[in-house]
């Protein structure tokens, strides 16, 4: 799942890892987004149908950031966005936007006087032709730490057996989801809208790369709006690519949280992502993948959505966090 695009992600860092081999008692914080919690800035690199190693893109903002903390990446687009292209279905308080009849991208001013911004993403495999999202096709659109260009943290990341834990926040609200049943008759996932939340992790003593996908929300042609289910790898290891595997998980399953609903509140999860990432680790059924908590370190993260055929989705974003107690 999510093809290039993950690898993209994972190829924006090189990482280096610390020598540790058990866990620590806590006694600090490492701070993965220590330039910018929230996001706090209204800048971002845009990459335009991302399918190459950075920077292969342009710029969008409302200047141009000479340090941009914040990427917002596009895969499989069938109308990229253009750095002149605004959206029209953008809430109040946008600062600036991107938009096609496929996408929608909105850098909102956070409530009150927080100086937070908000991050609204829509995507659909729906738009009349010749935009239409092919059967079989993916679209994928994540915004992340631009640790390409600014962010040193995961560069510098200590390792899993270094830590006692990592926590994921952010906060969450699914806006709209719809499916329409055109390419799945007999498979309803070639129908289907996703959110995710996302850490890549890197081993550089064996070469290898892990994606660790958390399913927020999920709408197919058979069931709506969930994040229950059975965790699977969708890259074990990659087909070409012995050195890079994938795994997804569900939200509710794995932590015992509350699915968004669609107009419904917003979610505010607090999440330890190391004992999920540990336990595909040691019980990964790839034997090839190194059990080696101390040459793990992570490499990035990201968050947001993947369509496949008639899916639609749009939610927003905010008050992102990835912090390691150590």
């Amino acid at each position: 799942m999510l093809k290039r695009v993950l690898a993209a992600v994972a190829g924006i860092a090189s990482l280096l890892g610390a020598d540790a081999c058990s866990h620590s008692t806590p006694t600090s914080t490492y701070s993965f987004l220590s330039d910018d919690h929230g996001p706090t800035q209204d800048n971002a690199y845009v990459y335009y149908n991302y399918a190459s190693t950075p920077p292969g893109g342009g710029v969008a903002g409302p200047t141009l950031p000479s340090s941009p903390v914040w990427f917002i990446n596009q895969y499989g687009d069938p109308a990229p966005v253009q750095p002149t292209s605004g959206s029209s279905s953008c809430p109040s308080g946008t600062l600036w936007s991107l938009g096609t009849a496929t996408t929608g991208l909105c850098w909102v001013a956070g409530p009150g006087t927080s100086g937070q911004y908000d991050i609204v993403l829509t995507q659909t495999g729906q738009a009349a032709s010749p935009y239409q999202l092919a059967c079989g096709a993916e679209y994928d659109l994540f915004f992340g730490p631009d640790n390409y260009h600014t962010v040193s943290t995961f560069r510098n990341s200590p390792t899993l057996a270094a830590m006692s834990a990592l926590n994921m926040g952010m906060t969450f609200q699914l806006r709209y989801s719809n499916v329409a049943l055109r390419c799945g008759a007999s498979n309803p996932w070639l129908d289907q809208g996703g959110a995710m939340a996302a850490v890549v992790l890197s081993n550089a003593t064996r070469g290898q790369t892990l994606f660790y996908q958390l399913i927020l929300s999920s709408s197919t042609g058979s069931m709506s709006q969930a994040c229950t289910g059975t965790a699977f790898w969708f890259w074990g290891p990659e087909p070409g690519n012995a050195s890079v595997y994938g795994v997804d998980e569900y939200l509710g399953t794995a932590y015992g949280q509350a699915c968004a609903t669609e107009n419904g509140p917003a979610q505010t999860y607090n999440l330890d992502l190391l004992p999920r990432l540990e336990n595909f680790i040691t019980n990964s059924p790839n034997s090839g993948l190194d059990k080696n908590y101390s040459h793990w370190t992570v490499n990035g993260a990201y968050w947001g959505n993947a369509v496949y055929g008639g899916g639609t989705i749009t939610d927003e974003w905010s008050n992102v966090s990835l912090d390691a107690t150590l």
